[in-house]
Formats: structure tokens, C-alpha cells, sequence
């Protein structure tokens, strides 16, 4: 076991969680008594009648009592406000008592549970009365606290909300923070590009806004971020930076939340053997990292912090297993899985876990370090699965479709204004003009009826154009937005880069989406490139497409199946149950075509296969053709049989310098032209030799150019994808 990957991205910003929990309450309204002193509302409170200002000024006294760490005064407080607020029937005071009371219960019992359902109580209230911004902050703190307990997929989709409330109303700080708190929630996921790209926009708002305990927050967060990826100066930075910032607001929770994570910082650069410290260097820093540690324990004993003291425990526990003092390790260990135990902090108990089952590994211990090490993986896996990774997706696609469905909902609320404005303009000019005609001859009233209904029928009919207008536009926009999802999933120009200087991409859709797409992964030394045709185009092939990035995503990423072969047939397995084809139906032959090469780049080798899909490696005026099984994923056989699992071939290659490499989809073979001819194999092969003396910038422009030409003004079969790859 590596003793590196004890720690973890999520070790300290909970943390900053709470923090955030305070932010939220400068919001109300009854706050503005925050500065007194407790004796001084507690003497206002003798002669105060039972009316609205005693609720405000009870919920203010509990809110001192907490923040003085006197949770149990705090709660009776918070109680008999909530009581007080019931018996008159005041709505806003009934929903912040129960606030109050949830983060009582947050800060003072660490007791989650209790607290998400006061959460809930105080959001219903919100809900009633409407008060949106009360919403937003119930949902972060209920976000926040679903994040505590390790259940991410409800932590991000209630920060998702918490968000768009929150950008809904207008709340700067609000944003930040629930921006802060996605970056949180996507780190402990794994997904740390997202995660720091959360963090840098909620840090950009804190700077704006001036806000010190936001910047302080996110330039920790950024740390831990760089931290787990090694990047241990740009950690440095950022931490250091925060521990500046609490250590001048005078934050004792602050300073030692940051103390540790210096030291923790210290010990894993200690710690990482692909530096090549010398063992002067790394004893220097395991020195630097206790020094910090214990500065850092002093202040969480100070504070009376259960969940930092533990975490600084399992710290500690960690620099003494790296420099050999297993009896210390042993002890602070001990200590931390307790604690932990005894909060319910899945996360921490995890990582003691872990670490227990490295030090036993250290000293020997087999037996009982595969018995810890067996509970570490229990509790590593149900905080982060599968299903985790779906939900998260999923949360967030909903939240940007129903942003923007508010936003078209606004847009229309507008021009339907606009409308019953000049309907009651045009009413009063009717009406004057017909009490004039009262006075007229017969015939002039028929012949004013006889206007009056065709005008009626002409607006009818602008209407009904109006209103299919409006459809198709709706219609357009959805797809062009589930465009904008699809690119999305393409790897970026840059991820491709690091690893093949010298390619280019033509996709060219036959509609708006598309059933072609390019997939791309590189780890262990090894780069996955695939090209896929899915079933159909359009929208339906769009969908398909979806569900086969989905399915790479699992066989390679997720399972690590590194054999292009064996990945093919795990993925027809997949579409197999996904679509229930051992029913033989009309969509029993819906899957997918596909190229997937796996480049060995320190060995210059390739593993190529495909389904129905060949690829091709072009070296001057010869093509070797890289040969693809004839059968597709998904769908029934040839003969029409049912095949729940299916093989495919694979084959392996040298690469030598300087050729180039292509994949491509079959619609540039199906083309046609204003002949009815097909682009056919012979001129692909041309187009693939012309392309192999070019750079691949040119070589993009040349494929767009020789298709545009051959198609004229004939419509495009089928979705056409082509990549070249300089080898």
C-alpha cells in the first residue's frame, strides 16, 4: 500500500463548510442585534412582551450563545423562540428558529442527521412564505451536510439548487459560496479539474466582493486540490496564503485548520519518492510537518473541535508511521478512529482505516493489516461508486436545463405583457369606434360586422403562425442545447495534445447533434483513442452516442480494462442489458460501429479493435489496413439470433515515426454526389495518401474540402467523422 494515498481531497474543507453556515445568516434581517452584548439582550428579554421582537431578539441571543460555543444555553434559546414564533403564527420567525436549531445541532452535537431534518423544516417554511434567499441557504447548509455524511450525489444536486436560487435573486455572496461548495463536492468525487475550476470562480467573486473569510476559504480549498495532485509548491502557496489571511482576522479555527494542513503537506512531500530527496531533506520536512501538526492540535484542543482534533490525530498518526515511530502512530490512530466513530465522519473513518492498515503493513502485522485494510475499502466504496459518478452527471444537466427554462420562462412572461397591452389599447379604440356607429345607417353597421369579423380571422391566423414559430423555436433551441452537452463530452484539444503533437479531428454532422463521436483517455503510459458510430443520427444517435460515451467511460476508466477487445465486448454486454435486447424487438439491433486503438507510447506499439469499424496506417503510397471484426456492439447477429455476449479480434502494430494513423466513421464512404455516386474506398485512399505529406492543421482543411467538394449541394447521408493522428 502507498503511503501517499492517505490523504485524501476532502480531508479539511468541511471545514470551510461551516464556515460558509455562518455566512449564510448575515443575511437576515434579524441579525442586526448580532454586535450586542448577551447580558444586554438577556435583560431586554425580562420585560419584553411575547411579540415578534422577542422571537428576533431570542433567535439573536441563541445565535451569540452558539458562536461562544454554549450550544446547550443556545438551543433552549433557539427553542423557545421557535415555541414563541408557532403561538403567534409568524411565519419568518418559525423558519429561522429552525435554521438556528439545525446549526446548533451542526456545530455544537456534530449530529447531521438531527439537523437535515430541522433543515427541512425551515426550508418548508421558506417555501410557503416564499422567501427564496431562506431557501437557498436552508438547501446549501442540507447540501453541506449530505457532503459530511460522504453522500455526494445529494450534496451536489442540493448545492445545485442552493445555485440557481441563489443567481435567481441576485445573492453575490450566496453564489460564492454555493460555488465554493460545488467545487468541495466535485473534489471528494475525484473529478479535481471541476472541482478547481468551482473554486477559482467562487475565489474571483470573494475577491470582488472583498470578502476575507471566502478568500481564505477557496485558497485552502485550491491547496488541498494542488496537495492531492502532488503539485506541492502551488499547495504551498495557496495555503500559506489562506493561513495569512485567518492569522490576521484573529480565526483560531482558522489557523489551526490551516496549521494541519501545512504539516500534512510537509510530510507527503517527505513522503513522495519521485522527488529524490536526499534523507537529510526529507527529515527536514517530517520536522516541519509535526512542528505544524502539534501548533495545529493545540488550537483544535483550544477550540473544543471534535472533527479537526481527530483529523489532526489521524495526521500525526501519518508523519510518525513515514519517519518509523510506530508506538506514536499506533496511539493517534487509536485516537482518531474513535473520534471519528463516534461523529459518524465516514470520510475519517476511512482514512484511519487506512492508515492503521498501513502502519501494521509497516511493522510486520499482516494478518491484522489486511483486516483494517478490508474496512478501508468497505467505507471507500460506499462513499465513492458508480452511482455516485451518474447522479453527479445527471444533477447537473438538470440544473442547467432548468436554468435556462426559467430564463425562456422570463423572456415570454415579458412579451405576454407587451401583448395584453396593446389587446386592451386595441379593446378601447373598438369600443369608441363602435359607439359612434351606433348612430349609423344598417347597412354601414353589416358592412363594419363583416370587417370586424375578418380582422378577427386575421388575427386568428397570426396567432396560430405565431405559435408554431414559437414551437419550432423551442424545438431548435433544446436540440442546439443538447449540442451544447454533447461537445461537451469531446476531450479537449489540450488533453489530446500532451500526448499526439501533431492531429486533427473533422466531424461533420449530418444535424444539429450527432451518432459520431471521439473518445480519448491516457493513463498508465497507455492513450485510448476511439471512434464511434452509433445507430442513427440526429437526436436518436445523439442519445446513443450518450450512452456509449457512458460505456467507455465504465470499462476503462472505472473497470480498467485495458485490452481493445475485451473493452468492445464488455461494451455490447452493456448495450445488450441496457436495451434489453433478449427481447428481439424493433430496437434489438440498435448499437453502435466503432475504432478503438490502445498506443503503448514507451514500447511504439499499437492494439487495434474495431466493430465493423477499421482503421488505417498510412506510410507513404502504402496503407495497411488495420482490420475490424464485421460484427457491430449491441444488436442481434446476422442471422437474426440473440447474443448476450459477443467477440471481437484484436490485432497489435509497431508505429513507426512519421506515419499517420487514421480512424474514420463509414459516412465519408457512403457520400454521395450529384452523379449518385459513393465516395467509395479508392478516393479515400487517395484523400488518405494526399494527407500523409501534409501537416495535420492542412490535412483538416484538405478533408473539408475534397468532402464539400464531392457532396456540391446534395444532401449529407449520414453524420461524417475522420481523425488523423501523426505518429
Amino acid at each position: 500500500m502507498d503511503n501517499v494515498e492517505l490523504k485524501k481531497s476532502n480531508r479539511l474543507k468541511w471545514v470551510w463548510v461551516l464556515i460558509l453556515f455562518s455566512l449564510f445568516t448575515i443575511h437576515f434581517s434579524f441579525c442586526s442585534a448580532q454586535s450586542k452584548k448577551i447580558d444586554s439582550l438577556r435583560n431586554v428579554l425580562r420585560t419584553e412582551p411575547d411579540d415578534t421582537s422577542r422571537v428576533k431578539n431570542l433567535y439573536t441571543l441563541s445565535s451569540r450563545l452558539k458562536d461562544s460555543l454554549r450550544y446547550d444555553t443556545a438551543l433552549t434559546c433557539a427553542t423557545h423562540a421557535l415555541e414563541l414564533a408557532q403561538k403567534l403564527d409568524y411565519k419568518k420567525g418559525i423558519a429561522v428558529s429552525y435554521r438556528m436549531m439545525a446549526m446548533i445541532y451542526d456545530d455544537g452535537y456534530s449530529n447531521y442527521p438531527k439537523a437535515l431534518e430541522l433543515y427541512q423544516q425551515s426550508l418548508d417554511v421558506n417555501a410557503e412564505i416564499r422567501d427564496k434567499s431562506g431557501m437557498a441557504r436552508n438547501l446549501g447548509s442540507m447540501g453541506a451536510d449530505y457532503w459530511m455524511q460522504g453522500n455526494y450525489p445529494k450534496a451536489l444536486a442540493y448545492h445545485l439548487r442552493a445555485l440557481s436560487l441563489d443567481e435567481e435573486v441576485g445573492d453575490k455572496i450566496g453564489v460564492a459560496a454555493d460555488m465554493s461548495n460545488l467545487g468541495n463536492t466535485y473534489a471528494d468525487m475525484g473529478n479535481n479539474p471541476k472541482g478547481l475550476e468551482y473554486d477559482f470562480k467562487a475565489l474571483e467573486m470573494y475577491l470582488k466582493l472583498g470578502d476575507k473569510d471566502g478568500i481564505g476559504t477557496n485558497y485552502i480549498n485550491i491547496g488541498s486540490i494542488y496537495d492531492v495532485e502532488h503539485r506541492y509548491s502551488e499547495a504551498l502557496e495557496y495555503t500559506l496564503k489562506a493561513l495569512k489571511i485567518y492569522q490576521d482576522m484573529g480565526s483560531k479555527s482558522g489557523v489551526a485548520i490551516i496549521l494541519g494542513n501545512v504539516g500534512s503537506i510537509y510530510d507527503e512531500q517527505a513522503t513522495a519518492t519521485h522527488l529524490n530527496h536526499t534523507k537529510a531533506w526529507s527529515d527536514s520536512l517530517y520536522k516541519k510537518a509535526l512542528e505544524f501538526e502539534f501548533k495545529g492540535l493545540a488550537l483544535d484542543e483550544e477550540t473544543e473541535d471534535k472533527r479537526l482534533t481527530a483529523y489532526t490525530w489521524t495526521y500525526i498518526g501519518n508523519t510518525y508511521t513515514h519517519i518509523s515511530n510506530y508506538k506514536m502512530a499506533n496511539c493517534y490512530y487509536d485516537s482518531s478512529l474513535a473520534l471519528a466513530k463516534e461523529i459518524g465522519y465516514k470520510e475519517l473513518i476511512r482514512d484511519s482505516y487506512k492508515g492503521m492498515a498501513v502502519l501494521d503493513s509497516a511493522t510486520g502485522n499482516t494478518t491484522s493489516a489486511l483486516q483494517y485494510f478490508k474496512k478501508f475499502i468497505i467505507y471507500r466504496d460506499s462513499i465513492t461508486n458508480e452511482a455516485n459518478t451518474k447522479k453527479s452527471v445527471q444533477a447537473e444537466m438538470n440544473y442547467e436545463f432548468e436554468k435556462k427554462q426559467a430564463t425562456e420562462k422570463a423572456e415570454q412572461d415579458k412579451k405576454d405583457a407587451v401583448v395584453e397591452q396593446e389587446r386592451k389599447k386595441q379593446a378601447i379604440i373598438r369600443n369608441s369606434f363602435l359607439g359612434g356607429l351606433v348612430l349609423t345607417l344598417v347597412l354601414v353597421f353589416f358592412i363594419f360586422k363583416g370587417y370586424k369579423q375578418k380582422k378577427k380571422d386575421n388575427i386568428i391566423i397570426t396567432r396560430q403562425k405565431e405559435e408554431v414559430e414559437k414551437s419550432r423555436k423551442k424545438v431548435m433551441d433544446s436540440i442546439k442545447y443538447a449540442q451544447k452537452i454533447q461537445y461537451s463530452l469531446l476531450p479537449s484539444a489540450q488533453e489530446i495534445k500532451q500526448y499526439m503533437d501533431d492531429y486533427f479531428v473533422y466531424l461533420l454532422p449530418k444535424d444539429v447533434v450527432s451518432g459520431d463521436f471521439y473518445w480519448f483517455h491516457h493513463s498508465n503510459g497507455l492513450s485510448y483513442l476511439a471512434v464511434v458510430d452509433c445507430t442513427g443520427h440526429g437526436v436518436p444517435g445523439a442519445c446513443m452516442s450518450m450512452l456509449a460515451h457512458s460505456f467507455l467511460n465504465e470499462a476503462v476508466i472505472e473497470k480498467k480494462i485495458t485490452e481493445p477487445a475485451e473493452i468492445l465486448a464488455h461494451m455490447h454486454e452493456l448495450v445488450f442489458k441496457t436495451l434489453h435486447q433478449q427481447q428481439g424487438d424493433e430496437y434489438s439491433q440498435d448499437g453502435m460501429d466503432m475504432s478503438l486503438l490502445v498506443m503503448d507510447h514507451t514500447k511504439n506499439r499499437a492494439t487495434f479493435a474495431g466493430a465493423k469499424n477499421s482503421a488505417f496506417i498510412v506510410e507513404g503510397e502504402n496503407i495497411k489496413v488495420l482490420k475490424a471484426t464485421s460484427k457491430s456492439i449491441g444488436g442481434l447477429s446476422l442471422i437474426g439470433e440473440i447474443e448476450p455476449t459477443r467477440q471481437f479480434k484484436s490485432e497489435t502494430v509497431e508505429l513507426n515515426k512519421g506515419a499517420l494513423l487514421i480512424l474514420s466513421t463509414d459516412g465519408i464512404f457512403d457520400q454521395l454526389n450529384n452523379q449518385d455516386e459513393k465516395f467509395g474506398k479508392a478516393r479515400f485512399n487517395a484523400l488518405a495518401q494526399s494527407l500523409f505529406s501534409m501537416q495535420m492543421e492542412q490535412g483538416k482543411k484538405t478533408t473539408e474540402a475534397t468532402i464539400h467538394n464531392w457532396k456540391g449541394s446534395l444532401t449529407q447521408q449520414d453524420d461524417i467523422l475522420l481523425m488523423g493522428v501523426r505518429i
